[in-house]
């Protein structure tokens, strides 16, 4: 078993029930969260990200935090929604490179040789929230990269779902 976890992530509800599932399968154990929307933008953001950074060094310094659990996710308000965006592939990898550059500022910031962080997307289906780990740094100009989440992965999940729902469904 790991040593204890920090949760970053935005105040959304609504994932909170897939975030719970997700944990318990791979094992992860939060002892403490710093909730904010968009959080992940904010600690990219050169003048906003001192008291998120201060935050973050006196838990992991005060819990002995061995992991940093980043979560983003779609129809973020700290990005305007997803309207802001043209496509949901143009949102998605927004907050991909935001929770890459969050990952490179953590580690440089608070600078703990032990300390591992770990990124995941929760994306919208129906009825429920896919969440995913993101391995892979995006290629420049925001385009995908193996295990990047790309279109056709998010796609593809999202209709195996859908299929799994209606094969669940009770039959009339």
């Amino acid at each position: 078993m790991r040593g204890p976890e920090l949760l970053l992530c935005c105040n959304e509800s609504a994932i909170e029930i897939a975030l719970d599932d997700y944990f318990e399968k791979k094992d992860i154990s939060i002892v403490t969260s710093i909730r904010f929307p968009a959080i992940q933008k904010m600690i990219c953001d050169n003048d906003k990200r001192g008291p998120f950074i201060e935050d973050i060094k006196a838990v992991v310094q005060r819990r002995f935090i061995e992991r940093i659990v980043i979560v983003a996710h779609e129809n973020c308000k700290g990005y305007g929604g997803s309207q802001a965006f043209k496509s949901s592939v143009d949102e998605i990898n927004a907050f991909q490179r935001d929770l890459w550059q969050a990952k490179r500022v953590i580690l440089d910031e608070i600078a703990i040789s032990y300390m591992k962080v770990m990124l995941l997307a929760a994306i919208k289906t129906h009825p429920g929230w896919l969440i995913c780990e993101v391995k892979n740094e995006p290629l420049r100009g925001g385009k995908s990269s193996i295990g990047f989440l790309s279109p056709a992965i998010i796609h593809r999940a999202k209709r195996r779902i859908a299929r799994a729902i209606r094969n669940c469904a009770p039959q009339s």
